[in-house]
């Protein structure tokens, strides 16, 4: 019985150098078609789906707000993956855990608070991340009614949409320096 090779076993068993390159490319471009397939497509949000995930998160983000000054309610809007960040008062914390500490001193010598926005930005990033940059006044009052205090505030809070559900990500709070006289 005679053997003979068929031209693929050929071109895959002959040792030479032109053909090794020739056949390391006929492998790599399919490999490399396949893998730019295999990417995630990215396509631009309408203005109306900007529009919706704006209300949506704009909804949520008044809830939060709402939510103090009870500490746990107010807290289950963060994220609880330990790079979630907070700027307040001049320091940064990292954690919803280590937030949640910083903020219990605070939050715990008043019994609620207002604040009202005089301006309010919803920027949609994409699909799953939303800022949020507003200005506004908050007051906080103990348990008869007094004013404990009250000023400008500016914040801006950033959204992640993590399985289904909007959470803050990051977050910074201000008042504004004092005028040096």
């Amino acid at each position: 019985m005679e053997r003979y090779l068929s031209p693929v076993a050929l071109w895959v068993t002959l040792p030479n150098p032109k053909e090794e390159s020739m056949r390391r490319l006929a492998l790599a471009v399919p490999f490399l078609a396949l893998l730019a397939a295999c990417q995630p497509a990215t396509t631009e949000l309408t203005e109306e789906q900007k529009a919706e995930i704006a209300a949506e998160v704009t909804a949520i983000h008044d809830e939060m707000w709402d939510a103090w000054p009870d500490l746990a309610q107010g807290m289950s809007f963060f994220d609880s993956a330990p790079d979630v960040g907070w700027g307040w008062d001049g320091e940064v914390r990292f954690g919803s855990d280590n937030i949640g500490v910083w903020f219990e001193p605070t939050i715990a010598s008043f019994d609620r608070f207002e604040i009202t926005f005089d301006e309010r930005r919803t920027v949609v990033l994409s699909q799953d991340v939303v800022c949020v940059t507003e200005r506004g006044v908050s007051t906080a009052y103990d348990s008869t009614g007094s004013i404990l205090g009250s000023g400008p505030l500016a914040a801006t809070v950033v959204w992640v949409r993590r399985n289904g559900e909007w959470k803050i990500a990051a977050g910074h709070e201000s008042t504004p320096v004092p005028e040096v006289q």
